[in-house]
């Protein structure tokens, strides 16, 4: 609970890394065993090389970023229009403003700057992120992402300063669209001839703009998902996605009829991190004169 909704501070991160790192080596306060591998190793998946533990962190990151998901499912949420109203953004948003302010309260700071050390899984969030058109009732014609990779406000800047619809929600547009037999846009003063090619663009593409809905709401759509729908879990998996490539060796030692023992000895030997006379001589364990050969057949 206090993970999904609190940024995790940084020394209870690492207290909590460190118990449960002397847990998995079998260490405690009074006996401190050897750590094998190191906490951030662990962390990733198994396809990766790693043991699939738990980042605490990035499971923090993950849950915050569940409430820009929220933001734009949960319209008249009562938590939502509070803090569009202490905020000044509009109820109808679907993406809260990401700018970090001073004027924000630690607990909404925490959420909004959940990824900011973590582009890749901002940019996941941001490219998956997706509208589906309906009534266009809450839809804004310019401002809103409704096609990928971005909206219209953005790939055209010039037209969207000299619109005089900056606001109009597509519904709108799309009556007006009918009214005039075509998508008549309002100027404050008449285009230039290089800003008449913007102009041909913009209509190429809204010829591929989608038909209204009638009666079914604007909703967002999750594209990682078969169904649509955000989970953490999603958001996860695309975070170990990121810290490293699928490794085959590891479908060799995680196999189902090994024992688990076995599995996680298998996995040290492929680390080079069994406890060989030689790799304990290397840690200090041994002296440096001490023997590395094998007791039984004397070799190294």
């Amino acid at each position: 609970f206090y993970l999904s909704l609190f940024k995790l501070p940084e020394g209870v991160d690492s207290e909590l890394d460190r118990l449960q790192a002397a847990f998995f080596w079998g260490g405690s306060e009074q006996d401190r065993k050897i750590h094998m591998i190191k906490w951030e190793d662990l962390s990733k998946g198994m396809d990766q090389g790693g043991l699939g533990i738990r980042n605490l962190r990035n499971v923090n990151k993950c849950l915050l970023i569940k409430w820009w998901w929220r933001f734009a499912c949960e319209k008249d949420a009562l938590w939502k229009r509070i803090i569009c109203s202490k905020y000044k953004m509009g109820v109808g948003g679907w993406i809260p403003s990401l700018t970090p302010s001073n004027k924000f309260s630690p607990i909404w700071w925490g959420i909004i700057s959940a990824a900011d050390q973590c582009t890749s899984l901002k940019e996941h969030y941001l490219n998956n992120f997706q509208l589906k058109v309906g009534d266009g009732k809450r839809i804004s014609f310019r401002a809103d992402n409704r096609r990928r990779p971005g909206c219209l406000k953005d790939e055209f800047p010039t037209l969207f300063r000299l619109s005089l619809e900056k606001n109009e929600t597509l519904s709108i547009m799309v009556v007006k669209k009918t009214r005039a037999g075509g998508w008549a846009l309002a100027f404050r003063r008449e285009l230039y001839d290089w800003e008449k090619l913007d102009l041909t663009r913009l209509l190429n593409i809204l010829l591929e703009a989608p038909d209204l809905r009638l009666g079914c709401p604007d909703q967002s759509v999750w594209l990682a998902s078969s169904s649509g729908i955000l989970t953490v879990a999603d958001l996860y998996k695309s975070f170990l996605a990121s810290a490293g490539d699928t490794l085959s060796i590891s479908k060799l030692i995680w196999l189902k009829l090994i024992p688990p023992k076995v599995q996680v000895f298998c996995w040290l030997a492929w680390k080079g991190r069994v406890k060989t006379k030689e790799y304990l001589q290397r840690l200090g364990v041994l002296d440096q004169g001490a023997s590395t050969t094998c007791v039984f057949c004397g070799s190294g």
